[in-house]
């Protein structure tokens, strides 16, 4: 999805209009990716992994609920990012591939459902580590970029 959103907006608007965009458009992603693990749950796809232990959790399901887990991140991180997108609007999608990079590739530890793996790890803790370590690079390579933060005078009231 996000490669053709790239295209199409590569096509069809300015390069310089390519960025501001895309950190326009993570906060409304973040929030549809909530929902749209609430829809897995209640479809009984990406389950997790048996409770191994009694605990609050296991009265109330039979498995990790992890699509309720990821849904509750994503929930966290769009309230987050919607708080720091008035100091760094054009960082957004830097905070979210990085923080959401790391808790998929943590959350898959409690998955039961077949991920296929490679190595010892699912196909999207590879993704994940695809993502996180050049987007870290990235930022380091352009040097946390300062320019990117909005000046105090910019900042809305």
């Amino acid at each position: 999805g996000a490669i053709f959103y790239i295209i199409i907006c590569y096509g069809l608007l300015d390069k310089e209009l390519l960025w501001p965009t895309l950190n326009t458009a993570v906060i409304p992603l973040v929030f549809a990716h909530s929902i749209g693990r609430i829809g897995c749950f209640f479809s009984g796809s990406c389950y997790g992994k048996p409770f191994s232990e009694n605990n609050f959790l296991a009265s109330f399901f039979e498995v990790h609920p992890t699509q309720l887990y990821e849904s509750v991140f994503l929930f966290l991180l769009g309230i987050i990012l919607f708080k720091i997108e008035r100091i760094y609007p054009l960082l957004l999608v830097y905070y979210y591939l990085i923080s959401y990079g790391i808790y998929r590739f943590f959350i898959e530890f409690l998955r039961g459902d077949d991920r296929g793996f490679f190595y010892g790890l699912s196909t999207s803790q590879w993704v994940s580590l695809l993502i996180v370590f050049p987007t870290i690079g990235f930022i380091i390579y352009k040097g946390g970029d300062r320019s990117r933060r909005r000046q105090a005078d910019d900042a809305p009231i």
